[in-house]
């Protein structure tokens, strides 16, 4: 069933994440990383498979959307991290990263992690 058609039935009844269609997601493979990265474009995509070469990479920011969004980051390589630079000045403030420590966060080699891009305020949330 289509969003469209649960929103219109009988909300009397339980209706469960089963009765929706799936939404399809999209994905990015991001140029490999040569230098440390600002403001890093997604394109509008979901899930953005990112390689650091032969060196760890900084990533100071993603582009920021117009709206609340979440993007899954997978690091690609099997040897090198990926660094989120927590509310680093070399990207945009909008664009950047926010962590709960207040730390970089460091995104290992062939892991991911969940970002949430929060419009309250401006900056990407690690989930």
């Amino acid at each position: 069933k289509t969003a469209y058609e649960i929103s219109t039935r009988d909300w009397s009844s339980d209706v469960c994440s089963s009765d929706l269609d799936p939404i399809p997601l999209t994905q990015y493979l991001v140029s490999t990383l040569t230098s440390d990265t600002d403001n890093l474009d997604h394109l509008n995509k979901d899930i953005l498979y990112i390689n650091g070469d032969i060196n760890n990479r900084a990533l100071t920011g993603i582009v920021a959307p117009n709206f609340c969004c979440i993007k899954l980051l997978l690091n690609t390589s099997p040897t090198n991290n990926i660094v989120l630079k927590n509310q680093s000045t070399n990207s945009s403030a909008g664009n950047r990263f926010i962590t709960i420590t207040g730390n970089d966060y460091t995104l290992s080699p062939l892991s991911s992690v969940r970002v949430l891009y929060d419009t309250n305020s401006s900056r990407w949330r690690l989930l």
